[in-house]
């Protein structure tokens, strides 16, 4: 389950989940390309997060982006927790 979540300070976190260890999920969700400022971004929610709702529950994050760029993935690789992960959109157009 998640939802859109007010982080405070940290800003609006786009999804907060819990799964099904009952441990704290945080979604960043980007149309388009992610740079690595959009690490930096999903660190403050996870932090604020950890800080405040967590308490003994593990805290990750997930940022869902079409495209990565190589400075993005550089960035996710030294935050314990965080993984990067990619959409595609297919659609299928028919006559009603």
């Amino acid at each position: 389950m998640g939802r859109q979540f007010d982080a405070k300070a940290a800003g609006r976190i786009d999804l907060l989940a819990v799964d099904a260890q009952q441990n704290l999920v945080v979604v960043e969700l980007k149309a388009g390309t992610v740079d690595r400022q959009v690490c930096g971004q999903i660190q403050a929610y996870m932090g604020w997060v950890k800080a405040n709702l967590a308490g003994n529950r593990s805290v990750r994050g997930i940022i869902v982006g079409n495209e990565f760029t190589e400075r993005a993935k550089l960035a996710a690789t030294v935050v314990p927790g965080l993984s990067l992960k990619r959409y595609r959109v297919n659609f299928l157009f028919t006559n009603a």
